[in-house]
C-alpha cells in the first residue's frame, strides 16, 4: 500500500477490488472461500483523503500527526471527527466486495469509535468517542457478521487507540468453518487463543501490521503458529499482513500465510505452514484449499 491509494474513498475502492479479484482468481471454484485482508488496511482512510492536499507532501506519519493533531489527545480525535464516513466507506466496500465474489471477508481493520446504525435515528452515529482498532467480517451476502476490536494494544498504538473488551471476542459459524478473528498483537495472547479454541473456533484469521520497528525477525510473528497446534478445536490460522510504505516512517513488512494444527504440541511452525508468502516486503496473493474434518462427506 501507498498514501495515494488514500488519496480518495474512489481511489481505496479500486485499490481493494483489485485486490479482491487476484485473490478470488486463486480460489477454488464452487468452493466455500474466505478472505483476509491486513490489519489497519482501512486505518488511513480516516484522515487521508480529507487532508489529502497537505498530506501529499508530507513524508513521515510522524509529521502528518504533528500537522493535524498537534496535541495528544487530540491525535485519537484523527479517527473521531470523519468516523460516519469512515466506517461508511469501509463497511460499504468490503461488503460490496463480498457480494460481489460470493466469498466470507475478514476486511483487516481500521481506527474507529463504535458506529451504530439505526434507521429509527437517522442512520449511522457515533456511540462514543472512545477509539479503537477492530475488524469486521462480511458474509457471501454483503452482510456484516461480526465486529471485533482489538484487545492488546502494543506501545505507540495506545497513542490512537484502546483495547476493546475480550469478551467481544467471538467466532461465528460460517459456511467455511467456525471463524474467530484475532488482530495482530491479540494472537500472540495464549488467553484469547485459549479462548477462540474453547468457543470452537476451527480458523483463527490474525490480520496483522508490523511498521516502523526494524526487521521483523526481532518479532517473530510465526510465534502465533506454535500456539494454536494440538488444540481441541483449532484447525487453521491465517495471518495476513500488511506491506508498502504508505509513510516512510510506517513502512511495513511480513509474510502472509495459511497454518494449520498439526496435532503435535511439539511441532516447528516451519512444519505446519500450509502456504506462505516469498518475500516479507512484496505483495502477494497467499491461497490454500482445505478440508474442515466436519464438512468432509
Amino acid at each position: 500500500m501507498t498514501l495515494e491509494d488514500y488519496s480518495s474513498l474512489d481511489r481505496f475502492r479500486n485499490r481493494m477490488t483489485a485486490l479482491m479479484k487476484a485473490a478470488m482468481a486463486e480460489a477454488e471454484p464452487d468452493c466455500p472461500t474466505l478472505v483476509a485482508f491486513p490489519e489497519a488496511i482501512a486505518m488511513y482512510l480516516a484522515f487521508v483523503p480529507a487532508h489529502w492536499d497537505m498530506l501529499r507532501s508530507i513524508d513521515t506519519f510522524a509529521e502528518a500527526v504533528a500537522c493535524l493533531a498537534p496535541d495528544g489527545e487530540a491525535a485519537r480525535r484523527l479517527f473521531v471527527d470523519r468516523a460516519i464516513e469512515t466506517d461508511r466507506a469501509y463497511a460499504e466496500t468490503f461488503s460490496s466486495l463480498a457480494k460481489a465474489h460470493r466469498a466470507y471477508i475478514v476486511a483487516g481493520s481500521a481506527y474507529l469509535p463504535d458506529v451504530e446504525e439505526s434507521p429509527h435515528r437517522g442512520g449511522r452515529f457515533v456511540v462514543d468517542g472512545v477509539v479503537r482498532n477492530s475488524s469486521y467480517l462480511f458474509t457471501p451476502t454483503g452482510a456484516r457478521l461480526r465486529r471485533t476490536p482489538k484487545v492488546n494494544i502494543p506501545p505507540g498504538e495506545d497513542l490512537f487507540t484502546v483495547g476493546g473488551s475480550t469478551a467481544e471476542v467471538l467466532p461465528v459459524d460460517t459456511a467455511v468453518g467456525r471463524i474467530a478473528t484475532l488482530i495482530c498483537w491479540d494472537g500472540f495472547h495464549h488467553s484469547l487463543v485459549e479462548r477462540c479454541d474453547a468457543l470452537g473456533a476451527e480458523i483463527v484469521v490474525q490480520p496483522q501490521y508490523y511498521a516502523g520497528a526494524g526487521p521483523i525477525t526481532q518479532l517473530d510473528p510465526w510465534s502465533f503458529v506454535t500456539m494454536i497446534q494440538a488444540r481441541e478445536h483449532i484447525r487453521f490460522g491465517v495471518s495476513s499482513f500488511l506491506v508498502g510504505s504508505v509513510f516512510s516512517d510506517m513502512t511495513a513488512e511480513g509474510r502472509s500465510y495459511v497454518a494449520m494444527s498439526t496435532g503435535d504440541r511439539g511441532s516447528r511452525w516451519e512444519d505446519a505452514i500450509v502456504a506462505m508468502a516469498d518475500t516479507v516486503n512484496g505483495e502477494e496473493v497467499v491461497t490454500a484449499a482445505v478440508d474442515l474434518p466436519r464438512y468432509r462427506s
